[in-house]
């Protein structure tokens, strides 16, 4: 072999390792020593003390049973370098060789061998067993036997038609013992596998969101079945809870909608494109969503790795990040709660710290040097002021939209407690307000920040103030509980009745009704609203959806949810719930629609009714604000004062 070939076929082996098949055979050496058959050489010269190469092995081959076209690994040592010169055969019927594969050896010279044949089982094969034969030498019959599989063939699907999220039965033959080798799409769209519910006969599957009208296929290793007639996908309706993403399963697998993972999934926040993202807890990743369903992990480990560092994309780490909110310009701001500190990551993926020392603590001042103590609940306004749900320092923090990133205390005084008015019932200062648990945080155009007072049950709010001649509305800021009576329970009715069990998360909607807010009420496994009744002129809470703990889609009734954690709306108005105990991103199909719509008559001119489900679009809101609208809103929201809460009753859950 002269050196421009000997080089050739080293460089060959080193620069594709695995893929020996795409190098091709090196033309004859000169007579002499060496290796005759190098990986990528072609067969040696004439001469005589050629060296061949040590005998082929063959420790084992996976998978042992397969159908037609399915792929079959084959390892052990000494296979040729050059594809054609292994030979194959299945029970006597040769399989096509597609890679010669080297891997785990360490270092790879031009000398090395293949360790690993990949092969096609051909049709007719039957069982039997596997023998090598590598540049004619003797056969080599690998241990155990191949067991050849008929392909999957579907018999019929029951429904025939169904909505997203319902159950598909698919009878046939053929579909194999492990469901890992089994793969199902509707209309090429892959679908969520019922393993439990599953035989050889029968695949139990979800219609998966958005695969349409089109045919029902089953692979099996690779090998698909002949495709069913046409299943007839229903659209949605208004109020249908339906699986956003997410398998049920907790881990950080990126891939299709339905067959994604996601561990503790928390806050969620959408951009100008249509992406969700995610803060997925457990995983300590910011997990995307494209409108297509695809979910990939944006920024963070994909292998759910906890850490602190800046950086782009997968090289940046946050430990346990809660919630995720987003400004006009697609900058999201991240809640890390592990690492105490809030980051921020631009629309291309870099994540840098924007406030927080690392160091649990309270302190104001500039971004970095500040400190928080495990916030859990971020927002921003229109201005870029990011608010923050710092819980276990009881308080409610600000970052400026400064240079600096200064940060400041809005209200509370650094300890636990549940104190908003003095013993003359006259609104304390919020230096001297005091929180139990403050989980979430929302701002609206008026200024007004909400709380979700997790182990209060309760929701309070942060008013600015009356800059006007409002004599409801007090001058200076203030706190009071916006709805809950501060015991355990799930009670309906008027704010000041209605009762919540550790509500955990919360989201504001100006758009239907000038105010209408979405709760997460994560111990009542149900999606709350607190809404203005034009009926009957009051505020009310109401149950939007949940029907007890357990996992179901359907009819937003009967829908069942399993510690909903925290909430956010789309443009068109559909609510997506962080389903943390069920691992998965849920949809409330036009919650918009189904909350009490403003009167196009109304004099105040809250707002238009909403734009329909079918149009999915609406306007984004309006945060300049309108004048006559804000004051609207700030009378109505005069009449939710509420007299002290006492904290007696409160709960002491733990988010898992």
């Amino acid at each position: 072999m002269n050196r421009s070939t000997r080089l050739s076929s080293a460089l060959c082996l080193i620069a594709g390792l695995a893929l020996l098949s795409a190098c091709g055979g090196g033309g004859g050496g000169n007579g002499g020593g060496g290796i005759v058959t190098p990986p990528g050489g072609g067969g040696g010269g004439g001469g005589g003390g050629s060296t061949q190469p040590p005998p082929a092995t063959v420790t084992s081959f996976l998978p042992a049973s397969a159908p037609p076209g399915a792929t079959v690994t084959i390892n052990g040592s000494n296979f040729s370098g050059t594809r054609d010169n292994n030979v194959v055969t299945l029970n006597g019927v040769r399989a096509t060789v597609t890679r010669v594969i080297i891997s785990g050896v360490g270092t790879v010279t031009s000398s090395t061998l293949p360790n690993a044949l990949e092969v096609t089982v051909p049709e007719g094969t039957g069982s039997g067993p596997v023998v090598v034969t590598v540049s004619g030498r003797n056969p080599v019959t690998a241990p155990g036997q191949f067991t050849f599989l008929p392909l999957p063939a579907i018999s019929s699907i029951n429904p025939t038609a169904a909505k997203p999220g319902a159950g598909l039965t698919i009878s046939g033959s053929n579909f194999g013992t492990s469901i890992a080798d089994i793969s199902v799409t509707v209309n090429g769209t892959p679908a969520l596998i019922d393993s439990a519910a599953s035989t050889p006969e029968s695949l139990q599957v979800t219609v998966p969101l958005g695969s349409g009208t089109g045919p029902v296929s089953v692979s099996v290793l690779g090998s698909t079945a002949a495709e069913s007639d046409d299943f007839e996908y229903l659209d949605l309706e208004v109020g249908d809870v339906v699986t956003y993403a997410g398998n049920g399963e907790a881990a950080p697998v990126d891939g299709p909608a339905a067959l994604a993972s996601f561990y503790e999934p928390g806050g969620m926040a959408m951009d100008s494109k249509g992406n969700v993202f995610v803060a997925d807890g457990l995983n300590s990743s910011i997990r995307k969503i494209a409108p297509d369903g695809t979910v990939s992990t944006f920024a963070g480990s994909n292998t759910g790795v906890a850490g602190f560092a800046n950086g782009s994309g997968a090289t940046a780490r946050f430990n346990n990040p809660y919630d995720v909110a987003i400004d006009g310009n697609d900058n999201l701001y991240v809640a890390d709660l592990g690492n105490h500190r809030i980051r921020m990551i631009t629309p291309t993926g870099v994540v840098s710290t924007l406030a927080g020392s690392g160091t649990p603590g309270l302190v104001n001042g500039p971004g970095i040097a500040a400190q928080f103590n495990e916030p859990r609940g971020v927002a921003v306004d229109a201005n870029g002021v990011v608010y923050v749900a710092d819980t276990e320092n009881y308080s409610i923090r600000a970052i400026a939209a400064d240079t600096l990133h200064t940060v400041t205390t809005i209200a509370g005084n650094g300890t636990q407690g549940y104190e908003e008015v003095d013993e003359d019932g006259n609104f304390l200062p919020l230096a001297d307000v005091q929180f139990w648990s403050p989980f979430d945080v929302a701002v609206d155009s008026a200024g007004w920040l909400y709380v979700a007072e997790a182990a209060a049950s309760t929701i309070r709010a942060i008013v600015p103030g009356d800059t006007g001649d409002n004599p409801n509305i007090p001058d200076e800021p203030y706190v009071f509980t916006l709805a809950g009576t501060g015991e355990i329970g799930s009670t309906d009715g008027t704010t000041d009745e209605a009762q919540f069990n550790y509500p955990s998360g919360l989201i504001m909607d100006e758009l239907s009704n000038g105010f209408t807010l979405y709760v997460a009420d994560f111990g009542n496994h149900n999606i709350r609203v607190i809404d203005y009744d034009f009926a009957a002129q009051d505020w009310v809470v109401s149950t939007l959806a949940g029907n007890g703990a357990g996992f179901a889609d359907g009819p937003r009734a009967d829908a069942q949810f399993n510690g909903p954690w925290n909430v956010a709306i789309d443009l068109p108005g559909n609510l997506f719930v962080a389903d943390v105990e069920n691992q998965r991103i849920r949809t409330i199909m036009g919650a918009a629609e189904i909350v009490t719509p403003t009167p196009n008559n109304d004099a105040a001119g809250i707002a238009a009714d909403r734009p329909s489900l079918a149009t999915q679009q609406r306007a984004a809101p309006a945060h300049a604000g309108n004048s006559t609208r804000t004051l609207r809103m700030m009378e109505q929201r005069s009449r939710l004062v509420a007299p002290l809460r006492q904290s007696g009753g409160k709960a002491n859950l733990q988010k898992k």
